[in-house]
């Protein structure tokens, strides 16, 4: 049981710590949050997430969460090719309890083919242009919200094979955090038809559009929170 509140509460968050990016002025930076699950009892959890520029050019966004009973670490290395998010190599470590769970993928775009590793089993499958990793695509989420378009779809290679992600623009709001008060674009990921799940992601475009409040409610009502705390 405690298990698998656990992995639910990372689920929510691992969308939220990668979304920041700028098609402009992409630069390193940290940010730290505070996270929880409000289950009838309240887990909560710290994360920090950074991104750094290579010598040649490439990006590497990192995330690492983690509380007294488990942790994530995750980061995709991408590069930007004419404006577009472009995946080369993505890693993902979760530890709950002492159980791991592990998948590194590798983007070969000459033969527009990506390699997983999932739990030592390897699978291997085409993909069309722009495909992204469960980390990538939410950059190019940030890059695409310049052109204020009323919904954002992107195939995500996940599990040996594509899934369709789509998000959402609902409207502004402004959002009180321990970071500021900001005014926000807020986004609504869409879901298959009669889910109860429901995500809203806030993001300030005076902090890049950074994120800066995550929430997600389960169909048990289970609701799952992040607040921006920091940014430097």
């Amino acid at each position: 049981m405690r298990d698998a509140m656990l992995k639910k509460l990372w689920a929510p968050f691992l969308l939220a710590f990668s979304l920041h990016s700028h098609a402009a002025t992409l630069k390193p930076f940290e940010a730290h949050y505070s996270a929880e699950i409000d289950a009838g009892i309240t887990v909560g959890a710290s994360a920090v997430r950074s991104l750094q520029q290579t010598a040649d050019g490439h990006w590497i966004l990192s995330i690492r969460i983690e509380n007294a009973l488990a942790s994530l670490n995750e980061s995709t290395e991408f590069r930007l090719q004419n404006g577009t998010v472009q995946p080369l190599h993505y890693e993902f470590l979760r530890k709950v309890l002492g159980k791991k769970r592990s998948a590194v993928l590798d983007f070969d775009w000459e033969q527009k083919r990506v390699h997983n590793n999932v739990q030592d089993k390897p699978w291997h499958m085409e993909i069309p242009e722009h495909t992204q990793d469960k980390l990538s695509y939410q950059a190019q989420l940030l890059l695409d919200l310049e052109n204020a378009a009323k919904q954002y779809k992107y195939d995500v290679a996940t599990g040996g094979k594509l899934d369709s992600y789509v998000f959402e623009n609902v409207g502004t709001e402004q959002i009180k955090t321990p970071a500021g008060t900001f005014e926000t674009i807020k986004l609504k990921r869409v879901r298959e038809p009669g889910s109860d799940r429901e995500t809203l992601i806030w993001l300030a475009p005076a902090l890049d559009y950074q994120i800066v409040q995550l929430q997600q409610v389960e169909k048990d009502d289970k609701t799952y929170r992040l607040v921006l705390k920091s940014l430097n």
